[in-house]
């Protein structure tokens, strides 16, 4: 119908890398004629996330475990998502490896097992915190609450695959080494 009324259609698919971003960035800067635009700010973004995966390139440090919670009912990001493929830059081990689905719920013992050493809290707006997670059954022996490593993180900044996405994924590298990134 759209088409019909003589409008201009594009579609957009959610991409599943933070290199599909960047992509949509291009092409929205084509359909919308503003091509110089887009591809500088694309540039730029690349050009962020080049050197987050420098700085990260020399760590000795065993990769770090990450349980990435999108609710506390423990949905969280799969690897073939651009979530997933942030922590896989970031040279994390993402507690939902092997998931079937691009956003699965895990279950409380599934993560206990998985001992991530970090949680990354994008539910933190509706009230999850370093003290709920310790406060849940069983959580007190996982090694991110045992070393206080429990952080909120802004889900309009790692959640939309959007420019700012970059904002977010530097935000994930500090938390992730914060002796790489002070």
């Amino acid at each position: 119908q759209f088409r019909q009324a003589g409008l201009n259609v594009a579609l957009l698919i959610e991409p599943d890398t933070l290199d599909g971003v960047i992509e949509n960035v291009r092409l929205l800067g084509r359909v919308t004629g503003n091509v110089g635009q887009a591809n500088a700010l694309a540039d730029d973004m690349q050009a962020r996330i080049d050197a987050v995966i420098a700085a990260i390139a020399d760590n000795d440090d065993a990769a770090p475990v990450v349980f990435y919670e999108l609710t506390n009912d423990l949905y969280t990001a799969g690897p073939d998502t651009f979530i997933g493929g942030m922590l896989t830059l970031l040279g994390a081990r993402n507690v939902a490896e092997g998931a079937t689905s691009p956003f699965p719920q895990l279950t409380a013992e599934a993560v206990i097992d998985a001992d991530p050493n970090v949680v990354l809290l994008t539910d933190a707006e509706f009230g999850e915190s370093f003290e709920t997670v310790a406060a849940r059954p069983g959580w007190s022996g996982v090694s991110a609450v045992v070393d206080q490593r429990v952080f909120p993180l802004d889900p309009d900044l790692v959640n939309r695959p959007g420019p700012r996405i970059v904002d977010g994924f530097e935000t994930m590298a500090a938390l992730l080494y914060p002796d790489l990134f002070e």
